[in-house]
């Protein structure tokens, strides 16, 4: 037998053999036989459908090296010659040709993309790719869209999604029936100023109370036996015709197609200059309003908030007393969308399309 003792330079022979000692064991394949088995063989797709924060690509694992293929996807990076250390899909196993989707892209900036194949062997890579994505832009066939007072408004594409790039300042439904102006924190649908300040209108547009928002009455009769909602609100609210006040759902499409990150949605008008510099960085000049959703801090129902934060009413209930708001705010580095305001409160809203 061979042993290989700690302090000795080589393995040295062990004459004792006595047959009750117990030696672990190595295996040597017969003499002739080689391994067949070797990495996967897989090429890059060619990237399409390349957006501001998104594109399509993918590959073929044309061989899977004698082992089974355990993963398979893309990778891409800003820097040449990326990894699965670098961002990645995960698209399967097996051979055969993959569609790939890299997300949360900025906008703007040169990609480098490989499809990558992994076996027990190792992880092979296929020819590097270069794409660049495009400046946010507006929806196809819908660049704007004019409310019932006759504002227009611009329209960004995220993702699938197409949203309005400006807050709405309508003090009307789309059927023309009017909103009444409630500067005090009521239950009636109701709008008011950012701000307390008219003159806020044009870059914040207007405030809404959940009723408003939703165009849901205060006429229901409450049901102390139950914790559920009492109502079902309108998907189109307020919105314009053929827009509506987006779920929770939807946000959350958004802001997984930008990739979460506070900078990316962060318009450059009205933060706090001393706010903004204390965000740990999430609205720093790099990358910011990369999504082009150009959010602003029209604030809430407290004036204080004004500057500082941007409240997105949604039309998902948390229960029968408040909706489920988005929230960007200046000392946080990501798009939140766990809070809610009481149906009372006054917030911004953004429709998307149908």
């Amino acid at each position: 037998m061979r042993r290989l003792l700690y302090g000795r330079s080589e393995v040295e022979r062990y004459a004792n053999t006595a047959r009750y000692l117990g030696c672990s064991v190595r295996c040597l394949r017969d003499e002739g036989c080689t391994t067949t088995n070797n990495i996967p063989t897989v090429t890059t797709a060619n990237v399409t459908d390349i957006t501001s924060t998104a594109a399509i690509t993918g590959g073929n694992v044309v061989s899977d090296g004698g082992a089974s293929v355990l993963a398979r996807g893309v990778c891409w990076s800003t820097s040449h010659n990326p990894t699965r250390a670098d961002s990645h899909t995960s698209d399967s196993t097996g051979i055969g040709n993959f569609t790939s989707y890299p997300q949360a892209l900025t906008t703007n900036a040169t990609y480098y993309v490989r499809a990558y194949a992994l076996n027990n062997i190792g992880t092979a890579y296929g020819e590097e790719l270069s794409f660049t994505t495009v400046e946010a832009y507006p929806c196809h066939g819908a660049a704007t869209l004019t409310d019932i007072d006759g504002n227009i408004y611009n329209t960004v594409q995220i993702g699938t999604q197409c949203w309005m790039k400006e807050n709405l300042r309508t003090t009307k439904y789309a059927d023309g029936i009017p909103i009444s102006q409630f500067e005090s924190v009521g239950t009636e649908p109701a709008w008011r100023y950012p701000n307390g300040d008219s003159t806020n209108i044009t870059t914040y547009g207007l405030l809404y109370n959940g009723p408003a928002a939703m165009r849901f009455e205060y006429d229901f009769v409450y049901d102390s036996t139950s914790n559920a909602n009492d109502y079902t609100p309108g998907t189109q609210g307020i919105c314009p015709t053929g827009w509506h006040v987006p779920t929770i759902a939807e946000w959350s499409q958004m802001r997984s197609a930008v990739g979460n990150i506070a900078a990316k949605f962060s318009g450059d008008t009205g933060w706090e200059s001393s706010t903004v510099e204390n965000a740990a960085g999430n609205f720093s000049a790099s990358g910011r309003n990369s999504s082009g959703f150009s959010a602003l801090p029209a604030g809430n129902t407290y004036d204080v908030y004004f500057g500082r934060e941007a409240y997105f009413w949604s039309s998902t209930a948390y229960d029968r007393t408040a909706w489920d708001v988005c929230k960007l705010t200046y000392n946080t580095s990501y798009f939140y969308c766990d809070e809610y305001l009481y149906r009372n409160h006054y917030s911004s809203v953004r429709c998307v399309k149908d």
